[in-house]
C-alpha cells in the first residue's frame, strides 16, 4: 500500500467522527468483550483504511462507517475466538498480537517459539522490519522515521504483518 496522500490525512482528520460514532455505538452492545479505546481502535484502523482504498464513487460517509463497523466486529470475533497456538489457547487480536509475541519470550516451549519465530521470519520484507521493531518497543513514529514511511503507512505495514501471523498461526 502507498503512503497516505496530504489529502487522505486530511480526510481522516474530516471524517474521524464517524469511526468516535461507530465505536460508541459498538460499545453499548460489545463493552464486555472490548473496551471503548480498543473499538475506537478498530474503527479508526477502518477508516484508514476506507480512505486509502475510496475509488471515488459513492457515499464516502457510507463507505467509512461500512469499513468502521466491519473492523470492529472483525476484531471482536476474533478476540472472542481463541485458537490453539502451540500448546495454548489464547485470543488472537489482530490489533494487539503481545499475546502471541510473549510467547517468543516468556514461554519455555521452544515448538511455540520456533513456530512464532518462523511465521514472523517469512513476512513481507517492510511488515518484517516494522514488526521486528516494533517488538523491540519502537514506536510508531519512529519506526516510521526509521525507514522513511509516514505513520499511518507504517501503521498498516503493522497491521498487515499481524494479520499475516494470526493466519499463520491459527491454521489448524
Amino acid at each position: 500500500m502507498k503512503p497516505l496522500t496530504k489529502e487522505q490525512s486530511d480526510m481522516i482528520v474530516k471524517y474521524s467522527h464517524i469511526a468516535d460514532i461507530q465505536a460508541s455505538i459498538a460499545k453499548k452492545k460489545y463493552s464486555k468483550f472490548m473496551d471503548h479505546d480498543e473499538l475506537l481502535s478498530s474503527a479508526y484502523f477502518g477508516l484508514i483504511y476506507a480512505v486509502a482504498h475510496y475509488d471515488g464513487i459513492g457515499c464516502i460517509e457510507a463507505y467509512i462507517a461500512t469499513k468502521c463497523k466491519f473492523e470492529i466486529i472483525n476484531d471482536i470475533r476474533i478476540k472472542t475466538n481463541a485458537k490453539r497456538i502451540g500448546s495454548k489457547y489464547i485470543p488472537v487480536d489482530i490489533i494487539s498480537l503481545d499475546s502471541v509475541f510473549d510467547l517468543q519470550y516468556k514461554d519455555d516451549n521452544i515448538d511455540d517459539k520456533i513456530m512464532l519465530d518462523e511465521a514472523i521470519n517469512e513476512l513481507p520484507i517492510k511488515c518484517l522490519k516494522v514488526i521486528r521493531l516494533s517488538l523491540k518497543g519502537y514506536t510508531l513514529e519512529n519506526i516510521a522515521e526509521m525507514n522513511g514511511y509516514t505513520k499511518q503507512y507504517a501503521s498498516l505495514l503493522i497491521i498487515k504483518a499481524r494479520k499475516i501471523l494470526k493466519n499463520k498461526l491459527t491454521k489448524e
